[in-house]
């Protein structure tokens, strides 16, 4: 499926211009010596061309659609670099995946408001070391109570991240998750350390 999304981008992109995976089902180009509706155009040609993509050999039936954030600096400002870039785009990235809006976004100084946190290299950076190395990863258990003689029918498992400690809001972790695409790889840590906390007696028995 990547293989054929990158060839059908490939195919939209100018003569010079080179197509970058950057990681998981991400992928990013730069457009040299071009407006902001160049970009635009772009972006939208590399839209149509995934959307018209058929993947009914590859088992998908549904529909596989892009989201792509757009971002861009002024000739005359030195202070952006890639990595600004790279991060406004990012950004924009995770607002065109909201629902109701386009699949295609811009980046404004408004979506780097609304962003910064999720997008903020501190978090990355603890979220990423969690999920890596479990660093920071701790599991709170509440038991789902049976209301006729108040035993625990079971635990909920909740996740909590710290570092320094200071406790990372789950509002935070997964705003992050989700504009990362780490949903699988979250899993995985969380359930590495259940396990770890069920051979060292940390869950509570069952009453």
């Amino acid at each position: 499926v990547l293989k054929k999304i990158a060839l059908a981008i490939e195919d939209t992109l100018r003569k010079g211009e080179k197509l970058y995976r950057i990681g998981g089902d991400e992928f990013a180009t730069i457009i040299h010596n071009g407006s902001p509706e160049d970009a635009t155009y772009v972006a939208n040609r590399c839209r149509n061309a995934i959307s018209d993509l058929n993947f009914n050999k590859q088992g998908i039936k549904e529909p596989v659609r892009a989201s792509i954030g757009v971002a861009h600096n002024n000739p005359d400002d030195s202070n952006d670099s890639i990595s600004d870039l790279l991060w406004q785009a990012d950004a924009a990235v995770y607002s065109a995946k909201k629902p109701g809006q386009s699949h295609v976004i811009t980046y404004t100084d408004e979506i780097g408001k609304v962003s910064s946190s999720v997008m903020s290299s501190r978090i990355n950076s603890i979220v990423f070391d969690a999920i890596e190395e479990g660093t920071g990863i701790t599991m709170y258990y509440q038991p789902i109570v049976n209301l006729e003689d108040d035993s625990a029918d079971y635990y909920e498992a909740l996740l909590r991240i710290s570092s320094k400690n200071n406790i990372i809001p789950p509002s935070e972790i997964f705003k992050l998750i989700e504009a990362r695409r780490l949903e699988y790889e979250m899993d995985v840590a969380i359930f590495k350390q259940i396990a770890d906390d069920f051979k060292n007696g940390v869950i509570p028995p069952y009453s």
